[in-house]
């Protein structure tokens, strides 16, 4: 029983200093399990210590919060292993290193993945990534750039987001896409989960290109420096790029500048060689803003089969229209179901607002949708060549009059009183 109990520590100590030669200060493995512990030695910089941590490809990374107040102050990050944990401490600060991120110097995101898969990333409530978005808008000091994001993620599958705030970026909060460039796969199965993504420069989370994605349970809210400064964005850069499984739900969307949810299909085609988009946003709270939901479908068409389901969603208190939609290709089948737009288009203009611009807007069904107002005025505006709108709306205000919707469409807008 000694030899063993003495083989076993030789052990356990061979291991620390493997994974030590391997990830240098910053790295200590805790005895009997793959887990190593990060540190940080150097109060200005823990770029090198816990990137070497991340490049043990230990099965689980703990990132504890540092003495006295510290942050892990730190230039790029890149989460490169696969099948792993990385354990953030709720009073984890993770810090960009203020003077970095420069174009020249190829340093946009503060935390990266690229073609990884099953790695989690846990923020247990209260770690944060915060970065210099005051800095990044200032011209003297930055080259423009909406492209310093906190959390980047490239064509990696089965990735998990848990409790994690990410806030003062020079880009967005979360991005999601397939690797540079137009080609290549999408990322896979992500989840954003209990995550706070406020304050950052261009949106809250942009998706670029993704086979399943669920955005549950978070908070998108006080986007602010450059268009389209909203909550989340979803916008193909190409074609190829996927929206598909797409669900957003019982998320909080407020104060953005611009919009709350943004579907932007305008570099999609009408191709059968081409994945039709799959997206829907339910039990969601949206207040704020310019626009409360804005879908600008692609005049050359998007996919057949795509759908687009609005859920349960409460919009309020929007200085423009709760709901946009422009150019929607029948291709697109839309649904607006049990939602409610109160007092929203503050500064003027209709609650609703439906527009075949550069294309006809075409085919949407509304099932117990309400709008609550308190102004002389139409409920929806129609602009333009729209034709398939169905269902009903219901305005509750004082003095309503019932609407007629277009010649080509069957949609009833009544009064609840």
């Amino acid at each position: 029983m000694v030899s063993m109990m003495a083989y076993l520590r030789a052990r356990v100590l061979v291991l620390v200093l493997v994974v030590s030669l391997a990830g240098g200060a910053g790295a200590v493995l805790e005895a009997g399990a793959r887990v190593v512990v990060a540190s940080c030695s150097n109060a200005t910089d823990c770029t090198d210590e816990l990137q070497a941590a991340l490049d043990t490809c230990a099965a689980v990374v703990r990132v504890p919060a540092l003495p006295s107040g510290r942050s892990w102050v730190v230039r790029p990050i890149h989460a490169r292993c696969s099948g792993q944990t990385i354990d953030f401490a709720p009073a984890a600060v993770l810090q960009a290193k203020r003077g970095r991120y420069h174009k020249y110097q190829h340093e946009y995101w503060l935390f990266s993945m690229t073609n990884v898969s099953d790695v989690t990333v846990l923020g247990n409530g209260g770690a944060t990534f915060r970065m210099w978005r005051a800095d990044y808008g200032n011209a003297y000091l930055y080259n423009h750039s909406e492209g310093r994001h906190g959390i980047a993620l490239f064509g990696s599958r089965n990735i998990l987001l848990d409790g994690i705030t990410v806030t003062e970026t020079g880009g967005d909060g979360v991005y999601v896409s397939n690797p540079f460039g137009h080609v290549g796969a999408p990322c896979r199965n992500v989840t954003v989960r209990n995550c706070n993504l406020t304050g950052n420069y261009r949106n809250a989370m942009s998706v670029i290109s993704a086979d399943g994605l669920t955005v549950e349970h978070t908070t998108l809210a006080l986007s602010q420096g450059t268009p389209p400064e909203g909550g989340i964005d979803l916008e193909p850069n190409s074609p190829v790029n996927m929206l598909r499984h797409i669900l957003v739900d019982n998320v909080t969307i407020h104060g953005n500048t611009q919009r709350g949810v943004t579907l932007s299909g305008h570099a999609l085609r009408d191709n059968t060689s081409y994945t039709p988009v799959s997206i829907v946003v339910r039990n969601t709270r949206i207040s704020g803003g310019t626009f409360g939901i804005s879908i600008n479908a692609s005049p050359k068409g998007l996919p057949a089969g795509s759908s687009l389901t609005l859920q349960g969603l409460t919009v309020t208190n929007t200085s423009g229209t709760g709901l946009l939609m422009e150019d929607k290709t029948p291709n697109l089948l839309t649904t607006v179901q049990d939602s409610v737009f109160k007092d929203v288009a503050a500064t003027g203009g209709q609650p609703l607002w439906i527009e075949g611009r550069n294309a006809p807007c075409h085919g949407t069904t509304f099932t117990n949708v309400t709008v609550i107002d308190d102004r002389d005025r139409a409920a929806v505006l129609f602009m333009a060549d729209v034709e398939g709108m169905a269902g009903t709306i219901t305005v509750h205000r004082p003095g309503c009059t019932e609407e007629a919707a277009p010649p080509g469409n069957t949609l009833v807008i009544s009064c609840a009183d």
